[in-house]
């Protein structure tokens, strides 16, 4: 099956809402080029991982219980 990369993107909008992000972070992410985008839409793929990795949009109780692992 192929599947265009239309299929993993999102508006900026949309990934805030995906995250429960602020559209004013999302947009500070996005100029200081750190979140994956295609053109104006996010990379979605890349762009979990990267929220993931950093952190980004977890709750406290689940960044201590990480933390205590």
């Amino acid at each position: 099956v192929d599947k265009s990369i239309e299929d993993d993107l999102l508006t900026q909008s949309q990934f805030t809402r995906r995250w429960g992000l602020s559209r004013q972070y999302i947009t500070k992410l996005a100029l200081e080029e750190s979140l994956p985008m295609f053109g104006k839409m996010v990379d979605v793929p890349l762009a979990d991982q990267f929220i993931k990795r950093n952190g980004i949009g977890l709750t406290i109780s689940l960044r201590l219980r990480m933390f205590f692992l």
